[in-house]
């Protein structure tokens, strides 16, 4: 249920509460309508809502054997993991009591009415940041080239890295291009960079831009250098080559 977390740790109590009610659902079925006792021999109902079972079963059993990345993309587990809790839905039964129906619909209710309470909070508190980080979209003119260093991609969320392409809005209101856009270096997204375009590696701009080899950033066709986050070390070898404009926070604006 992990795929359902994305704030912080404490969504893994209700993704836990939700998968234990899916559970129930299906030993509920399981047992109320697909076996019957009769004398010392349990006996399997079968009809066409099976084949919904079957298929969420084979799902299942793909997420454990494909692997976490392919192609060039990733995530395919975290995707594939949702849908035998989707497709498995039809194949429980609806055969209860109004009183059993009502309970389960007030549980439902209740998962969602926390889901959003959560997910609300952290918009809230998680748009704060995301204010200060796209303050000086201002300062970018047209048609430039920025490299963004996300010293600091998660912020306040657990696992969802919100700053690791937010840098996008420094380039959506003046054509600039972003040397973090991921999309433009893989083979499946409209967007490309050109052929022969200099650029620094793409996963040491996104996951270690600590590590990254500035000087020879400084000898390409970069104009801006926005630094999300804090660290002297980095700062000190960027200012050598470009000139601090603007800094709030955790926000630092360089121009060449």
């Amino acid at each position: 249920m992990k795929s359902l977390v994305s704030y912080s740790k404490y969504q893994f109590i209700i993704t836990y509460i939700l998968f234990a009610f899916i559970m129930y659902l299906f030993f509920w079925t399981l047992v109320n309508e697909k076996m019957k006792l009769k004398g010392n021999i349990i006996q399997i109902k079968l009809d066409h809502r099976d084949y919904f079972l079957l298929i969420s079963a084979l799902i299942l059993m793909l997420y454990f054997f494909m692997p976490s990345s392919m192609g060039g993309g990733g995530f395919v587990t975290d995707r594939l993991s949702l849908y035998p809790f989707l497709i498995i839905l039809p194949w429980f039964s609806v055969k209860q009591s109004k009183i059993h129906k009502y309970i389960l619909h007030a549980f439902i209710l209740i998962i969602c009415i926390a889901n959003v309470v959560y997910v609300s909070y952290y918009y809230i508190t998680l748009d704060r940041d995301m204010k200060e980080f796209v303050s000086k979209v201002y300062l970018i003119e047209k048609n430039k080239v920025i490299l963004p260093l996300p010293l600091d991609p998660y912020g306040k969320s657990y696992r969802i890295g919100i700053f690791f392409n937010s840098f996008g809005y420094y380039c959506l209101p003046n054509g600039g291009i972003n040397l973090g856009n991921y999309e433009a270096g893989t083979a499946y997204f409209p967007t490309k960079y050109k052929e022969g375009f200099e650029r620094p590696p793409l996963v040491t701009v996104l996951h270690a831009p600590k590590t990254l080899d500035i000087t020879k950033c400084a000898s390409m066709p970069i104009d801006y250098v926005i630094i999300w986050g804090t660290d002297p070390g980095i700062e000190n070898e960027v200012v050598k080559h470009w000139t601090l404009i603007s800094s709030t926070g955790r926000l630092r604006v360089f121009r060449r």
